[in-house]
């Protein structure tokens, strides 16, 4: 019968000593082997768990290999700080993070959690000016901080904000004067979008390739289809979150430009 303890006993040399081990010990592993395995870890494990515990560890987080990362995800803060025995504000580690991440040459996109505010909106801008997506889903309306945040970024490509951001009064406006030619746009929408917005949306984002509504929405099959023909270059159109009863038929018997965007809809449409 086999032993219960996973642990077997080493086995004993001739001259009454152990055996040595084929296993090797983690202090033991290079700093090359080490990064390949904390290559498969979240941003927040890499650079506030690994990176604490021990100098070789440190310098395993420091690879080269992870210079070439093209996203900081820090939108799971939340389970991550849960599983911390001492509970440390999103804030305090916004300006660690970023002061390691600096070796890392290619970040395109940044994920912050709800509970980021707009100052670390701001370091972050002022840290990587040259990023190209960042989803801020925090429900605010933005003031001062963030449209400074805004015109730090050289080369904005994407944004994801909540829909009370996205419905301030200056908020498209400052989009269109800093970043006309932006190609992403996904709206976290606990309200519905109304269809002023959506009309806007239309007129002055001419050039959005993609465009996500994945919460909650009461998006019309003509609103849709102004959508689609208003913006000729739309390739993707999430629309996940609709709430509204829609028929695919007529949004592609009255819209040509349906076979040519891919669509995300609500799982419970066939």
């Amino acid at each position: 019968m086999a032993s219960p303890n996973p642990i077997e006993p080493r086995p004993i040399s001739g001259d009454g000593g152990a055996a040595p081990s084929s296993s090797r010990e983690w202090p033991d592993l290079s700093v090359d082997i080490l990064s390949c395995i904390f290559s498969r870890l979240s941003s927040l494990d890499l650079l506030l768990a690994v990176s604490a515990v021990c100098s070789l560890w440190r310098a395993a987080a420091r690879h080269p290999r992870f210079r070439r990362r093209r996203i900081l995800d820090l939108s799971d803060w939340d389970s991550f700080s849960a599983k911390s025995p001492v509970y440390v504000p999103f804030d305090r580690v916004v300006n660690r993070v970023l002061g390691f991440v600096i070796e890392w040459e290619f970040i395109e996109e940044v994920y912050f959690p709800l509970v980021a505010r707009e100052q670390d909106l701001l370091l972050v801008s002022e840290r990587l000016p040259n990023l190209l997506y960042f989803s801020f889903p925090t429900c605010k309306e933005p003031e001062s901080t963030f449209y400074s945040a805004l015109t730090n970024f050289k080369s904005l490509k994407g944004i994801a904000v909540h829909i009370v951001t996205f419905q301030t009064t200056n908020f498209l406006s400052e989009i269109i004067l800093h970043f006309p030619n932006l190609s992403e746009l996904k709206l976290f929408c606990e309200v519905p979008c109304s269809c002023y917005y959506l009309k806007q949306i239309c007129m002055f984002l001419k050039r959005l390739r993609k465009l996500e509504m994945p919460k909650p929405c009461r998006i019309t099959e003509k609103e849709i289809v102004m959508i689609l023909d208003s913006l000729k270059y739309l390739e993707y159109l999430d629309i996940s979150g609709s709430k509204r009863q829609l028929d695919k038929g007529v949004i592609e018997e009255k819209s040509s430009r349906f076979k040519d965007v891919y669509f995300v809809f609500p799982d419970w449409m066939t």
